[in-house]
């Protein structure tokens, strides 16, 4: 379950995702036979039924709480000065990352120098229990609350193997 933040440029969109659900009265279920071809206004239309989800819908709240409460600018600089050294140590073996300035604390990117060969990175992260998703070549971190510099001493040992 997720969300987005559709503005109002998309009011009038047609959704990727053709649901019974984003159906103009789609939510008198009394009437579930008589479907419109009309879709729900604004951005309601963009829903593929997580509404009727009555379990992830209070899981959703519930972590948006918890996001609320500890701040979104608390999670970003604890991500921030957690990862800042380690991205300072990657950078000076080569790893390209975007400036700070220009990305989010809690998921960039590192794209690996030419002489490091990706498969072998990967094996040893996985080998080091360090777990890191790999795009088009490139490594994407997504460090959290949970995480501690121990994990962070894990990738770069990982890497510091292979160079």
């Amino acid at each position: 379950m997720g969300m987005a933040y559709f503005g109002e440029r998309f009011d009038n969109g047609v959704p990727i995702e053709e649901s019974w659900m984003n159906r103009l009265g789609s939510e008198h279920f009394e009437k579930l036979t008589d479907y419109q071809d009309a879709y729900k206004p604004a951005a309601h239309r963009y829903n593929m039924g997580e509404n009727s989800q009555f379990i992830a819908v209070p899981m959703l709240s519930a972590a948006l709480e918890l996001i609320l409460g500890w701040g979104v600018e608390n999670i970003q600089e604890y991500c921030r000065n957690l990862s800042a050294p380690y991205v300072q140590r990657l950078t000076e073996l080569g790893f390209q990352v975007e400036q700070q300035d220009y990305r989010g604390s809690h998921l960039f990117g590192l794209r690996l120098p030419k002489t490091v060969n990706l498969d072998l990175v990967k094996k040893a992260t996985l080998e080091a229990n360090v777990y890191v998703s790999y795009r088009a070549g490139a490594m994407r971190i997504s460090p959290h609350l949970y995480n501690e510099a121990k994990d962070f001493d894990r990738l770069l040992g990982a890497i510091d193997s292979l160079i």
